[in-house]
C-alpha cells in the first residue's frame, strides 16, 4: 500500500492515466477512496478528479463524499463534480446547496440547470441554461437538449425548433 500511495502522490507518465491506477486501487483490501483522501488531500484538484473517477468504477459513496468534502475545502472547482454526484444520490436540494457558492463556470451552471429542471424549477433552470449556453464552448449539444426541454415545459414552442435541430 505504501508504494501505491507513493504513486498516487506523482503524476502519471505518458502513456499511463490516474484512471489505470484507480483501477488497481479497486483491486487493493482498503477502500481507495481512504488511500486518495491519505495521498491527495495535498492536492485538491486531483482528489476530486480521483474521487470522481473512483466512484465511476464502485468506490464507496460514503468515503467518496468525505473526500469530496475535503477536496472542496481548498477547491472550489470541485463543487460542480460533488454536486453531480448528489444529484445522481437523488440529493438535489444538497446538490444546489454546494453550488451555491461555487464559481460560476460552465460544468457549475450546466449541473446547476440539471438540478433545477429534475426538481421542476424551470424558471430557475431556464435562466441557469440561458447563462450556461452563453458561457460553455463544450456541452452545446446537451445545453441544447436540456433548454429545449424546460422551454416546452414552461410553454415556449421555440423548445421544438431546438430538439429538432438536434434531430438534423
Amino acid at each position: 500500500l505504501r508504494a501505491f500511495r507513493k504513486l498516487l502522490s506523482l503524476d502519471a507518465p505518458p502513456g499511463e492515466s490516474l484512471e489505470d491506477w484507480l483501477r488497481i486501487a479497486l483491486s487493493l483490501p482498503v477502500d481507495p477512496t481512504v488511500i486518495l483522501v491519505e495521498t491527495l488531500a495535498d492536492r485538491p484538484e486531483r482528489l476530486c478528479r480521483a474521487t470522481n473517477i473512483a466512484l465511476s468504477q464502485g468506490a464507496d459513496p460514503l468515503s467518496a463524499e468525505m473526500a469530496f468534502l475535503i477536496a472542496l475545502e481548498s477547491d472550489p472547482s470541485c463543487a460542480s463534480t460533488y454536486a453531480w454526484r448528489l444529484h445522481k444520490w437523488n440529493r438535489h436540494e444538497e446538490a444546489l446547496i454546494v453550488l451555491a457558492d461555487a464559481p460560476e463556470t460552465c460544468p457549475t451552471l450546466l449541473v446547476r440547470g440539471r438540478v433545477h429542471r429534475h426538481l421542476g424549477k424551470f424558471d430557475e433552470a431556464l435562466m441557469t441554461l440561458e447563462r450556461a449556453m452563453e458561457k460553455c464552448t463544450t456541452h452545446q449539444d446537451e445545453l441544447q437538449f436540456l433548454l429545449g426541454d424546460v422551454r416546452l415545459r414552461t410553454g415556449d414552442l421555440r423548445g421544438v425548433a431546438m430538439l429538432d435541430a438536434l434531430l438534423l
